[in-house]
């Protein structure tokens, strides 16, 4: 999406948030207004200007539309806007202020730590709609899209500099092959190790895919009780410390890790408190192993841990009910129908900043459902957001992450890398942070000389 739809900002080279459609930016020193000047050479792809009020239009028309989540996907940002309350009577974003065509303000309810780190994602692009299509300013411009391929060209006005006229997206369930073959030139979030081949290379980028098994705790769902919840975490610890090995190599670039937040990160406690915590649960294990006897625990486990857990938390004496659903409809079942009692997912979060978690865990998260959704742990992500004293986020996130060990919306099982096998023959890499956007590798690689 990147590639056709600019934000705002976006993390540059070296990790950093540096402005891409707004030249500069400007925060308030109370963090409640933050004022942008647009860009307003960029051009979108049918040779129209941008500017200021393409970003609010586009915002509000994006904040009506009907989401396939539990939220909109605007509102971790747009819920924390001046004027947000209104907004389903007035259709207007009013703290979102556009006084001239090169100028943007946003006024914030409270203070916002994270917002230009939240502004760096493609939903909070400029885009329009001409014939039918969607477009943006971004470097490319989408020439065909089906469900399995997306092919872009260069947008012929937009000036940032590209190794590549064309890039086309494909949907491969193995394609290594490929890759060996040179068919195909990068496989981007691989889950294998490199191939014994001297023209392939590959990149590790950040840990900023979580791994988790949710537990849905709504009313009258196995999970809602609390012991349960305790005792089946500490099973997972046991299962997962135990089998440590085959699990991560299972799922592939992956470090087993219970806590949601990275080593060396604010919120991080110590793993012998993070164990001294998960082991309260063992207490409970084995009412939940007689519960799973008369009212079987329903579980959707798709993708490379379906057989291999559904067996290891057997042996532990649960009965499980196999839902046998889909990938396809794994994040259907998360945001809507919650027909699963324990469901595995990966979430995409921000974690320079601990209120990266808000987009999972938060009350107006993006990617959050009503089954993970923990009073304590969401309380606690509201105020930590406004927190504008840095000496006191830390032992503030460090609360967050004893609520979710304590709550448990979900089992953090481990980190995923934002990893990438490339032909090295044909391609260099041309940037310090490989992040969690990884669909912008033009910004990444460049053709051999």
């Amino acid at each position: 999406m990147l590639n056709v739809f600019e934000s705002l900002v976006h993390r540059g080279g070296n990790g950093l948030v540096v402005p891409l459609a707004a030249k500069s930016y400007h925060f308030s020193n109370d963090f409640r207004t933050l004022e942008f000047v647009i860009d307003t050479d960029r051009k979108f792809s049918d040779a129209s200007k941008l500017t200021s009020y393409d970003f609010k239009r586009s915002w509000q028309e994006a904040f009506l539309i009907t989401p396939n989540s539990a939220v909109s996907s605007l509102a971790d940002i747009l819920s924390v806007i001046e004027g947000v309350d209104d907004f389903a009577k007035s259709k207007e974003l009013s703290g979102v202020i556009t006084p001239s065509p090169d100028k943007l303000i946003i006024k914030f309810k409270t203070p916002f730590r994270m917002a230009l780190m939240h502004l760096t994602g493609a939903r909070f692009s400029a885009f329009k709609k001409v014939d039918g299509e969607f477009i943006g300013t971004g470097r490319y411009m989408f020439e065909s899209q089906e469900s399995d391929h997306v092919k872009m060209v260069l947008n012929p006005f937009s000036t940032e500099e590209t190794d590549f006229e064309v890039i086309e997206a494909i949907h491969d369930s193995s394609p290594m092959d490929k890759l060996i073959s040179g068919e195909i030139d990068i496989i981007a979030l691989n889950a294998k190790e490199a191939p014994e081949d001297r023209n392939i290379g590959q990149s590790y980028g950040e840990e900023n895919v979580g791994a988790w098994l949710h537990l849905n705790g709504k009313p009258g769902r196995f999970f809602e009780d609390e012991k349960r919840r305790l005792a089946f975490q500490y099973l997972s610890w046991k299962v997962f410390t135990e089998h440590r090995e085959r699990l991560e190599k299972t799922i592939g670039q992956f470090r087993v890790d219970f806590q949601p937040f990275l080593p060396f990160s604010p919120g991080r406690i110590s793993n012998d408190e993070t164990e001294e915590i998960i082991s309260r649960g063992r207490r409970y294990v084995d009412s939940l192993i007689a519960d799973s006897k008369s009212n079987p625990i329903k579980v959707c486990f798709a993708g490379s841990l379906k057989g291999v857990l559904f067996e290891l938390l057997s042996q532990e004496g649960l009965s499980l009910v196999d839902l046998n659903i889909p990938i396809s409809g794994v994040m259907a079942d998360l945001y809507k129908h919650n027909t699963a009692d324990i469901l595995v997912a990966v979430a995409s979060v921000h974690l320079s900043d601990p209120d990266g978690i808000y987009h999972l865990l938060g009350k107006n998260g993006a990617i959050t459902s009503p089954m993970i959704q923990r009073e304590k742990v969401t309380s606690l992500l509201e105020i930590g957001r406004t927190l504008t004293d840095q000496s006191r986020v830390k032992n503030h996130y460090e609360n967050v992450s004893r609520a979710i060990l304590t709550e448990v919306p979900g089992v953090h099982i481990g980190f995923r890398y934002s990893n990438y096998l490339f032909r090295k023959d044909k391609l260099t890499i041309t940037r310090a942070i490989v992040d969690r956007h990884f669909d912008t590798l033009w910004r990444l690689f460049s053709l051999n000389q």
